[in-house]
């Protein structure tokens, strides 16, 4: 075993990778061996030397690499129950760092034997400068050099006697002593009152010295863009050293950590303290501002945490994935889509999506439906598309972390319960903003032509998504016109909000720039009172502006094969001569409306005293007719009770013009009567009234699903006997071409 000891100090590596910005500003500079920036002894000043010495080993120049006197100490206390007291000399821990020895029993007797070893063959400074280079201190921090950066932003040549004493006692602990301040301005105290007593200071400076405070978290202004370059040090092959150009605009990565700060300052009182964003190039997919969390060196709050990579539930901002699925699969945005109470089934049981709002809007047209974030079309679009084929586009646009089979996330998976970092949404999104290609993003500049990206959508498909996200109008009505979503020029955007409150997020792009920023809480927990329009809102919105400053391009033009038609807003269809109004929507060529809406109708006939009346009603399709007559709008028999203002309508005498379908006038659907007791039952008779399309006939009425002969008072108005109870009646009759046809029931209760 004596002979797998180490008997000398790896070698050190004096290349380094130094890694640069766009523009040539240094970002990092890493030792190519371990990403540590050595300090020869002779730089290191010897208050700091004597410092650790004095925490570390003070008998460092006399023993022979093992203390025996401290390690026989150090076995006494610990058989009486005292652990504080170690023994590891300095070459002890040389020893182990550099053989890579356990921190075990047995490996401690290794340590001890490998110590001594080492300290025949190498010298006590080349020992001690090895140690100084190597030793932990917390973090990424590795080595005195690149501590007294992060600590004290200073070089190890300027470290006041506090300073060198903080060091030197940070080793023992750096990540718990650096969160307990208290403790160690304690033990600093202490070495600084030994470092007097041992000549290396003055009483005077050691006094002076004890009012410094201790840092409580990471400094380094010199350790720029700390989760971009160490994600480009991961890339990087083993042993890379020379200038790496990356991707990162400084200026623009600056300005963004201070708007990430800020936004998360902001948030405090809402229990807010974590944030992350990215700025990405369409064109090439280069990072160009990468902030993984609002402060790397903040202990306190998970600093070094990278947000940008960390998997978290995206919300909403997976529905335009699922719309741009049912595009391809012959959609439109004119399309109804139903936002009403739905049951889906489950793996884990029955599901009811529910909107932001906690209510249903009835039938939507997809462009209203992805624009304002509801919840329940969504749903049920993607359901009848598979979720599985949603998952697969999700996939193909550069969401990797999605891995679970589509049966797991079922229809839920369009409103972001499965986990995906902001890397990977930003992706998505680029995907987008380039027409419908994806583009893996990187970390390096690139020079060369814009890569061509692998097609994903359609570019019609993919235009028509970012027509919806970039438009005021479509999302007005959750979210108002003006908002952190509204700009001077073109953004296409789009809000998420997962479960419980406890992320929030905001995607959006220009043709230039896809820029992503999420908000939430280092431990998971839910935000107080924060949306994504609220919390991310203002975030990404500035981050946008300042991502886009010099960067104006105006929106693409609209693809060929896409064409404008106006239509009625309430049924998607081209407009005919009863609908109120009009919007413009675009299609693709091939599915353009061909259809005139039949949901806006009229009708003339006899129903006051004055004569024919022109009555303008609905009649909306089967699936969406109990939500419009619960919400009020003006179906046939409503239209027809209030067409005479004050005026009782009379019986319909005639229909002078109407298509369409027969309706039950009389009684009105849930309504309730009573049987006066003091009026003989045979003259207790409610009138039923029918409206027939023309050349309809052959009525009978079937009450409670049985066929009932009644006495006719006219052609359209039959006479029935009340009773008591609940009852539902329907009219049977054949229509102009002899088919035979059904009403909607009307359903009644008796008292």
């Amino acid at each position: 075993m004596w002979l797998t000891l180490p008997h000398a100090l790896p070698a050190e590596d004096s290349r380094s990778l130094r890694l640069f910005d766009r523009n040539g500003s240094l970002l990092r500079d890493i030792p190519a061996t371990d990403g540590r920036r050595g300090v020869a002894l002779p730089a290191i000043p010897p208050l700091l030397a004597g410092a650790v010495l004095l925490s570390e080993d003070r008998r460092f120049y006399t023993h022979g690499g093992v203390d025996y006197p401290a390690l026989a100490r150090a076995a006494w206390r610990r058989g009486a129950g005292d652990s504080r007291s170690g023994a590891s000399t300095v070459s002890m821990q040389v020893a182990r760092m550099a053989g890579d020895i356990p921190r075990t029993l047995p490996g401690k007797f290794l340590q001890i034997a490998a110590a001594a070893r080492l300290d025949g063959a190498v010298s006590k400074d080349e020992i001690l400068a090895w140690y100084l280079n190597h030793v932990p201190y917390g973090g990424t921090v590795t080595g005195a050099g690149e501590a007294c950066r992060a600590y004290f932003g200073t070089d190890c040549s300027l470290l006041s006697a506090a300073q060198a004493a903080t060091l030197a006692v940070l080793v023992r602990a750096p990540n718990r002593l650096l969160a307990e301040s208290d403790e160690l301005a304690r033990h600093r105290d202490r070495l600084l009152a030994r470092m007097a007593e041992a000549g290396l200071i003055d009483a005077a400076e050691a006094r002076h010295a004890v009012s410094e405070p201790v840092p409580t978290a990471l400094t380094a202004p010199g350790l720029l863009a700390p989760h971009f370059t160490e994600r480009v040090r991961r890339a990087m092959p083993e042993g890379a050293s020379g200038p790496v150009r990356t991707s990162l605009d400084l200026a623009l990565q600056n300005d963004v950590q201070a708007l990430v700060a800020q936004a998360v300052h902001s948030l405090e009182s809402r229990d807010v303290n974590a944030a992350a964003a990215l700025v990405v190039d369409n064109a090439t997919g280069e990072i160009l501002a990468y902030v993984g969390s609002p402060d790397f060196f903040d202990t306190d709050n998970a600093g070094m945490v990278d947000y940008a990579a960390a998997p978290r539930q995206p919300g909403s901002t997976i529905k335009p994935f699922t719309y741009a699925l049912a595009l391809t699969h012959g959609g439109t945005l004119a399309d109804l889509v139903p936002d009403l109470p739905v049951v889906v089934s489950t793996r884990a049981g029955p599901y009811r999506p529910r909107n932001y709002g906690g209510d249903f809007t009835g039938p939507r047209r997809i462009r209203e439906a992805l624009g304002n974030s509801l919840n329940v079309p969504a749903v049920v679009t993607a359901l009848e598309l598979d979720p599985a084929n949603l998952l697969a586009l999700l996939r193909a646009s550069g969401i990797d972390s999605l891995t679970r089979e589509s049966e797991d996330y079922g229809p839920g998976l369009t409103l972001g319960n499965g986990e995906v970092p902001l890397d990977q949404m930003v992706r998505a999104y680029a995907m987008l903003a380039r027409g419908g290609r994806t583009v893996p993003l990187t970390h390096f500049r690139h020079d060369g032509p814009p890569p061509e990206g692998e097609r994903v959508l359609p570019e019609r498909v993919a235009w028509l998504i970012g027509d919806v996200l970039r438009d005021p109008l479509a999302r007005e009505g959750e979210f108002g016109r003006h908002n952190d979503l509204s700009f001077p020029f073109p953004v296409a955007a789009k809000t998420g909000t997962s479960s419980s409150y406890r992320d929030n997020w905001v995607l959006g792009y220009t043709p230039r720039v896809t820029v992503g920023v999420w908000v939430g809480q280092d431990a998971g927990r839910p935000m107080h009172g924060v949306s994504g329009i609220t919390g991310a809102g203002p975030l990404f919105h500035q981050v946008m502006r300042r991502a886009m400053q010099g960067r104006g391009t105006p929106w693409p033009e609209v693809p060929d094969g896409l064409v404008a038609r106006d239509v009625c807003p309430l049924s998607g269809h081209l407009p005919g001569p009863d609908c109120d109004g009009t919007v413009r929507e675009w299609f693709r060529a091939e599915n353009a409306p061909t259809a005139t809406c039949t949901v806006h109708r009229h009708v003339r006939a006899e129903i006051c005293r004055d004569g024919p009346r022109t009555v303008r009603y609905m009649e909306p399709e089967p699936r969406f007719r109990q939500w419009s007559q619960d919400n009020g709008l003006p179906l046939l028999a409503r239209a027809m009770a209030d067409a005479c203002g004050p005026e009782a309508p009379l019986p319909v005498v005639a229909v002078v013009e109407r298509g369409g379908e027969a309706t039950i006038l009389e009684p009105r659907d849930r309504s309730i009567y009573a049987v006066d007791p003091n009026i003989p039952p045979h003259a207790q008779r409610m009138p039923l009234r029918l409206l027939l399309p023309e050349g309809a006939g052959q009525v009978d009425w079937l009450i409670d699903g049985e066929p009932v002969a009644l006495e006719a008072a006219d052609t359209v108005t039959w006479l029935w006997p009340l009773s008591r109870g609940r009852h539902t009646f329907r009219a049977r009759y054949r229509d102009a071409r002899g088919t035979e046809r059904q009403t909607d029931a009307a359903a009644i209760r008796v008292l």
